[in-house]
């Protein structure tokens, strides 16, 4: 429990300080949301800053195609797996999923 704590900790630490005090880095929030999903690590303050960022911010950080390439296919890997590990039945219905 005391290591799930530190890395929330450090994860809203980090994310928070590299851009500022109200600014979010959301390329680096969706490549620490998908590591966290891949190693196995807590991601609900992943997943609790993403949905604090405002339509605005994203249009604002994501200024090339490349950003926005990056940003959307780490959110869609991340969220894929974390459904797969939340309801691994949801994948038997493939042409649902």
């Amino acid at each position: 429990m005391k290591v799930a704590f530190f890395y929330v900790f450090y994860f809203l630490l980090n994310t928070t300080a590299s851009m500022g005090q109200d600014k979010v880095d959301c390329i680096k929030l969706s490549q620490e949301l998908l590591y966290a999903v891949k190693t196995g690590e807590p991601a609900d303050a992943a997943e609790a800053s993403l949905a604090a960022i405002s339509s605005e911010e994203l249009q604002n950080q994501l200024t090339s195609d490349a950003k926005r390439k990056s940003f959307w296919l780490n959110i869609y890997n991340a969220f894929t797996q974390l459904q797969l590990k939340r309801d691994p039945g949801s994948y038997l219905k493939r042409g649902k999923f």
